[in-house]
């Protein structure tokens, strides 16, 4: 069975996609059943419509910065958005494709989330 993938039209009218399939698998560990709601795309179109009034884009350092680049439309800028979201997730799936026996730590609302080992708990569903 083919998994959903996420894609949402922001306030520009551009239409923000999931990149890459390991994105969307990084999208479902991290927000596992969140990523499909309503609510979930309209945080996600706000947060991007703030970073392009701002000008800033997210950094992995937990702070916004500058612009390092023109963005055409809020679609480009989302690709950086959602990066920053999944950052963690995306380095468990890319470490078990590879094959790499790596525990990934996911910190966030001050709890800890192993997500190597929840993708290989999910593996033996």
């Amino acid at each position: 069975m083919k998994s959903e993938i996420f894609s949402v039209t922001l306030p520009d009218g551009s239409v923000f996609t999931m990149p890459d399939p390991r994105w969307q698998k990084a999208l479902e560990l991290k927000n596992p059943e969140g990523w499909k709601t309503p609510s979930f795309e309209e945080e996600f179109r706000q947060a991007v419509a703030k970073y392009w009034e701002e000008r800033k884009e997210p950094t992995k350092f937990q702070f916004d910065e500058p612009w390092q680049e023109e963005y055409e439309t809020q679609a480009a800028l989302a690709e950086k958005v959602m990066y920053q979201y999944i950052r963690a997730a995306l380095f468990a799936v890319a470490f078990k494709e590879m094959g790499v026996e790596t525990q990934v730590i996911a910190l966030s609302d001050g709890s800890a989330r192993n997500l190597s080992q929840e993708l290989e708990e999910e593996a033996l569903e």
